[in-house]
């Protein structure tokens, strides 16, 4: 009979990761200690951590992870009664008692708004700074925190991926809604939009299984145009070296790619390009004119 394994689901900021680890590797020291790696994702707003351990260590990792100041969710029974034990050893914790209910945005604190900056929340301020009622001091202040709120959310879905594959579809999205994000355009935030677009790409440029996502990249009415051509470009690039390595890819391209689409975008763009991505285009729109079916 194998050993019985118990799920431990934490939710963090991007940098309690680096904390929860260096207590796996201390509890991985242990000989008899049967553990998973450690696996996180994004999920709405917050990043949610995962591993599981064997169950004569089960306890003692949620102790560690919780005097450690980090959320383990109560997900079932034994990690409630685990978290009552510990409640009445270091007293019951508020975590994240900063951020914002969810659906509302009621009285908003200077404290709220560093965590929304700190933490990658941008759409919570831009909530905020919709507020009727809120003071003016207040309202600057959010305002003024969005850009670096977006670049550190840019930066965690980018830079999860590599540590976690299976975070690559949520961050893909996250970083193409960020791309899209009518309320970034209107605060003239088009460059950081423009950064989590090329972050989109190249995610897909580093993990090839997810080349046919630069084709809805390419195809997306609601993102800079620059950003679409270069998701074009950018599949060409890698496809055309060897386009029997990616037939499934080619068929795809062939079958959705909105060539009309895309030479309006590039036009409207076009000075964003070097020498090299506009030979790559014309390339690319000779391929889909001569074999689309």
């Amino acid at each position: 009979m194998g050993i019985k394994l118990e799920k431990i689901i934490i939710k963090i900021s991007s940098g309690e990761i680096e904390k929860i680890e260096a207590i796996m590797d201390k509890m991985a020291l242990i000989p008899s200690v049967e553990m998973s790696p450690l696996s996180y994702g994004q999920h709405g707003n917050d990043i949610i951590a995962n591993f599981d351990i064997d169950d004569g260590h089960f306890a003692m990792m949620v102790e560690k992870l919780y005097s450690a100041n980090l959320n383990v969710l109560p997900t079932n029974d034994k990690v409630s009664q685990v978290l009552e034990f510990l409640y009445g050893k270091y007293g019951k914790k508020t975590f994240s008692k900063t951020a914002l209910p969810q659906g509302s945005v009621s009285a908003p604190t200077q404290e709220i708004i560093d965590d929304c900056r700190n933490n990658g929340r941008y759409e919570d301020l831009i909530k905020i700074i919709k507020l009727v009622s809120i003071d003016p001091i207040l309202k600057n202040n959010a305002k003024n925190s969005i850009p670096e709120a977006v670049k550190k959310n840019i930066d965690q879905n980018y830079n999860s991926v590599f540590i976690n594959k299976h975070a690559i579809p949520s961050s893909i999205a996250a970083l193409i809604k960020i791309c899209s994000d009518v309320n970034l355009k209107t605060l003239n935030l088009q460059p950081l939009q423009k950064e989590a677009g090329l972050s989109a790409i190249a995610i897909c440029e580093n993990y090839l299984e997810y080349l046919d996502e630069l084709i809805k990249i390419s195809n997306n009415n609601q993102i800079p145009s620059v950003i679409n051509v270069k998701a074009a470009v950018k599949f060409w690039e890698i496809v055309s070296k060897n386009i029997e390595k990616y037939p499934a890819d080619t068929a795809a391209a062939l079958k959705s790619t909105n060539f009309r689409f895309l030479e309006n975008a590039f036009d409207i763009a076009q000075s964003e390009f070097s020498d090299t991505e506009k030979s790559y285009f014309d390339s690319f729109k000779n391929y889909i004119v001569s074999n689309k079916k």
